[in-house]
């Protein structure tokens, strides 16, 4: 699942509810507010599907008291320094977007 697909499901899981969803990818925003972002996703920036982009759920409920904010990562797919990845490490780099998931599913 690429990044852009991810935040495309998360629109639609969260699509009637009150969770409101806003996604960031164009790439002058991603570079000036989220630069290291930017720098990690230059290689994978050359092939539209595969840009990276941020995706920030909020939840306000009608009456409260003070502010939570949750923190998930959600990488995609991670090939950083696969040249140095050895004895099957790669399986398991689509899981890095475990945090991000944990915050979705917490808030769905």
């Amino acid at each position: 699942m690429t990044p852009l697909c991810a935040a495309a499901y998360l629109r639609d899981a969260f699509a009637g509810s009150s969770v409101a969803v806003r996604v960031v990818e164009d790439r002058a925003v991603l570079q000036r507010e989220y630069p290291l972002l930017a720098a990690v996703d230059r290689a994978a920036a050359s092939v539209p599907r595969h840009r990276g982009c941020v995706v920030h759920l909020e939840y306000v409920p009608p009456a409260y008291e003070r502010t939570v904010m949750l923190v998930g990562k959600g990488v995609t797919y991670d090939t950083g320094g696969c040249d140095i990845k050895a004895g099957g490490v790669m399986a398991g780099m689509s899981r890095d977007k475990c945090g991000a998931a944990a915050v979705a599913g917490f808030l769905k």
